[in-house]
C-alpha cells in the first residue's frame, strides 16, 4: 500500500523573526520551502 501522508520537516527556524525552512514531503516530490508560487487572481480576467 502506498503512503499517501504528506510531511513537513522543519530544517531552521531563525529565533528574531520566527522564519521556517523546510522541504513538504509528498507522495509525488519534495517541495523546498519557504516558495514562490504566483497565483492568479480570477477576478481580474
Amino acid at each position: 500500500m502506498e503512503n499517501k501522508a504528506i510531511i513537513y520537516e522543519l530544517l531552521h527556524e531563525c529565533k528574531q523573526t520566527g522564519a521556517r525552512r523546510g522541504i513538504i514531503h509528498t507522495p509525488h516530490g519534495d517541495i523546498q520551502t519557504p516558495i514562490f508560487m504566483p497565483v492568479r487572481n480570477a477576478s481580474n480576467c
